[in-house]
């Protein structure tokens, strides 16, 4: 019988499968050293590419991208043009769009991975020295609580993927000795899903700190944190926005890390506001809403890395648990 996870005769118990999708489903194109590979049939419908700068022989970068994100970008205005492989036609910041082509899971998330790892310590697209100009910053390796960022151009962020950083708050009490953890609702469309304090832009703060302080304030309606505040290290995630409204952010590969921090909160002083609403959730009730999808992915990785914190997983070979630790915080 094949287990839930996917993998026919994998050992697992059904709550260890359970866990497992769900830190797939946030991490969705990496894989790891001596991690095996789960059977999957999906194929990925895209263009492999090179971009060609004037000067340079070699591909500045080879990679791949979705087919439905090359279609958005050919018809923006962009400085970066598409061009035939074997056309020469010397212009500046070329994306030469090599074949058309259909891959695997397997051979899309290592081409991720690639593409991750060489944005992570390009330097060409830095400040001042990047001569294209129109430019987005993105936060990368903090140190010392500063943000210090680097710039892709804004056209070519579609190709190359984009690198986020985030802040996340546990709010949780301790009710009479059972650790509960406040959770916001919303309502999307009409479907009520679940979420916790998180909040973008990290690099306009100036440290996570200060990010939380804004998030809290934002979303809770909180002027002041009561309680202690936990720094509780990062959760590394990746995705592609796949939202079929065909905005340009559409097809973007996007490698993420969310500063997480443990608040010990006293009281239930939340305001309400835009349809949501703020729950006090026991750990039971939080592994259920997890199998239940009910967190969206990133949201569900920094859920299970709480109640890993915690011992409160439930029913879970204690051996599965440094491997679940490795996936969610990989660099």
């Amino acid at each position: 019988m094949e287990s839930v996870c996917g993998l026919p005769t994998c050992g697992h118990t059904k709550t260890e499968c359970l866990y497992w999708m769900i830190i797939q489903r946030g991490n969705r194109f990496l894989r790891f050293e001596g991690e095996e590979s789960q059977p999957q049939s999906r194929c990925y419908d895209m263009w492999r590419f090179a971009i060609m700068l004037p000067g340079l022989r070699a591909p500045l970068k080879c990679g791949v991208v979705l087919a439905s994100a090359v279609e958005i970008m050919k018809l923006a205005e962009t400085d970066f043009v598409f061009r035939d492989p074997h056309q020469d036609d010397g212009g500046a910041g070329i994306v030469c769009l090599k074949e058309r082509c259909s891959e695997t899971a397997d051979a899309f998330n290592a081409a991720m991975d690639r593409l991750r790892r060489n944005l992570a310590r390009d330097t060409l697209w830095s400040g001042s020295l990047h001569r294209f100009g129109d430019q987005e910053r993105f936060a990368l390796h903090p140190t010392r609580g500063d943000l210090p960022g680097y710039g892709v151009p804004r056209d070519l962020a579609g190709i190359l993927g984009i690198t986020t950083h985030q802040v996340y708050a546990n709010l949780w009490v301790n009710d009479r000795g059972e650790i509960k953890t406040w959770v916001m609702e919303t309502d999307p469309s009409g479907d009520r899903h679940l979420q916790r304090f998180s909040g973008y832009e990290l690099a306009t703060d100036g440290s996570p700190l200060r990010a939380l302080q804004r998030v809290i304030r934002e979303q809770g309606h909180l002027q002041d944190v009561e309680g202690a505040v936990n720094p509780a290290g990062h959760i590394a995630f990746t995705t592609f926005r796949d939202d079929p409204t065909g905005s340009v952010d559409h097809g973007r590969s996007e490698f993420g890390k969310a500063f997480v921090f443990d608040i010990n909160y006293l009281y239930s002083g939340f305001k309400f506001y835009e349809g949501t609403k703020y729950v006090l959730m026991s750990a039971s009730e939080a592994r259920r809403a997890l199998f239940d999808l009910r967190f969206d992915p990133t949201s569900s990785l920094v859920m299970v890395d709480f109640l890993m914190r915690h011992d409160l997983l439930g029913d879970v070979p204690r051996d599965a648990i440094p491997r679940w630790k490795h996936r969610l915080r990989f660099n």
